[in-house]
Order: structure tokens, then C-alpha cells, then sequence
């Protein structure tokens, strides 16, 4: 007699399964707490700007950055939790950038020491970029 003897998962096949779907929910739900997070700071900052009649480009680049940080946690929960390697690095450029025009010293040096920070992250991330140029203009 040829019976087929149903496979049945060891422990460490399930223990294995268990620990990826707990990490999936931790970044599940630590993407979420992002969003959320940076939803509220958002409103909180427009609520600031309003009240006071002010809007500084300061002020214009922190909801920017707001806004990033939205559509990256947006773009991590729609791609299987993944956060595209981009977008945290534009986030810093416009950091950098924000905090160059209110709240570094002013200093000559300093500004260059921000400047080439910005560059570098630019570097990198047109670097990034065309890591896969050669195949996307075979596909094209």
C-alpha cells in the first residue's frame, strides 16, 4: 500500500513563520504610527501658522518634510513594508536644508559643512538612481 503521508511542518518551520508574521505586524504598525504621527504635526504646524498670521519658508519646509515622511510610511505599507532607499535621503536633504536657513549660526564654514552634507546626499542619491540605468533603457 502507497500512502501519502500528509508533510507535517516541523517547529522551527512554524517558529520561523511566527517570528515573520510578528515582524511584519511591528512594521505594520510602526509604519502606521509614523504616518499618523507625522499627520498630526502637520496639522499642529498649519494650526500654529495660522493662528500666528506668519508663514516663514521655514515653516513651508517642515510641512514639506511632513508631507515626505507621509508618503514615504504611505509608499513602505503599499510595497510589503519596504521603504524605497530615496525617499529617507530626500528627507535629509530637505532637512538639511530647513535647518540651514533657520536654525544653523550662519557661519561660512558651517554653511559649507551643510552645503556638501546636502551634496553628498544628492550624490548618493542620483548614484542610486542609475544603479539600474543600463536596464531600464533596454526595457524602454
Amino acid at each position: 500500500m502507497n500512502k501519502l503521508i500528509p508533510q507535517v511542518p516541523n517547529t522551527l518551520t512554524k517558529l520561523k513563520s511566527f517570528i515573520n508574521n510578528l515582524f511584519n505586524w511591528i512594521q505594520f504598525l510602526a509604519l502606521i504610527s509614523i504616518a499618523l504621527t507625522a499627520v498630526l504635526c502637520f496639522v499642529r504646524e498649519l494650526w500654529m501658522m495660522t493662528s500666528n498670521g506668519v508663514v516663514h519658508m521655514g515653516d513651508l519646509l517642515l510641512l514639506f518634510l511632513y508631507t515626505e515622511v507621509i508618503v514615504m510610511a504611505r509608499t513602505a505599507l503599499q510595497n510589503d513594508h519596504e521603504a524605497l532607499i530615496a525617499m529617507p535621503l530626500a528627507i535629509a536633504v530637505v532637512a538639511l536644508a530647513r535647518y540651514m536657513i533657520i536654525g544653523s549660526s550662519h557661519e561660512p564654514l558651517h554653511q559649507i559643512m551643510y552645503a556638501t552634507g546636502i551634496l553628498i546626499l544628492v550624490v548618493a542619491m542620483v548614484l542610486w538612481y542609475f544603479r539600474t540605468w543600463p536596464n531600464q533603457q533596454k526595457n524602454n
